[in-house]
């Protein structure tokens, strides 16, 4: 087992979670996801996790700043009369019956410096203009309709985190951050044993679960 590891299971368990202060931010997000979704995911799966954490919480500051007047509906678009709905309070905006959501910065406020990402390791928080905050998610919401599948859904938000962070690279994930994590002995890989799963996984080790709870 790696140092980090024995160092956290000889910690008391309220204490624990102070030495993953040794890990890096890509390194310590990466073994945050696989603790929230408590199941073996591949480097690809763990990057879309990621991208989806992120996206999820601009829409959600999205919501904050409707909610406080910072910024406004321009206008909504629907193709039968049901009332456009927003869910707030740490969850995603969701638009009922709406084709088209145009948000739009109040006068004199889109200069604005606005701060992403507080609750991540990574990207950690960043500072956006209001005004290029709102332009990215207006594009967002108008190509939401044509996301026919999960993978377009991926790639959508992708696009829309890409305008305020770098999104690790497959390369980064697979063969520098995961091969840490294992080495220190916090993530268990396991090789594929089938043609038809040809990827690797990777999972907390089960002995930090109860530890880092």
């Amino acid at each position: 087992m790696g140092d980090l590891l024995d160092v956290i299971l000889n910690l008391p368990p309220e204490r624990a979670k102070n030495a993953l202060t040794y890990l890096d931010p890509l390194e310590r997000q990466v073994l945050e996801i696989l603790l929230e979704k408590k199941v073996a995911l591949t480097a690809q799966q763990i990057i879309d996790s990621l991208v989806e954490k992120l996206a999820d919480s601009i829409i959600e500051k999205i919501g904050e700043l409707e909610e406080t007047r910072a910024i406004v509906v321009e206008k909504v678009e629907k193709k039968e009369k049901i009332p456009v709905k927003f869910t707030r309070l740490k969850k995603p905006i969701y638009v009922e019956g709406a084709t088209h959501v145009v948000f739009e910065a109040r006068q004199n406020s889109g200069e604005l410096d606005i701060p992403l990402f507080e609750d991540t390791y990574y990207p950690g928080k960043v500072y956006v203009k209001l005004s290029e905050l709102v332009k990215a998610v207006n594009e967002y919401f108008k190509e939401l309709p044509n996301a026919k599948t999960r993978s377009d859904l991926v790639a959508l938000k992708r696009k829309l985190v890409s305008n305020f962070c770098e999104i690790p690279s497959f390369r980064r994930i697979e063969s520098s951050i995961l091969p840490e994590l294992v080495a220190m002995g916090l993530v268990i890989a396991r090789e594929p044993v089938s043609k038809k799963r040809a990827k690797k996984l990777y999972a907390v080790n089960p002995v930090l679960f109860e530890v880092l709870k």
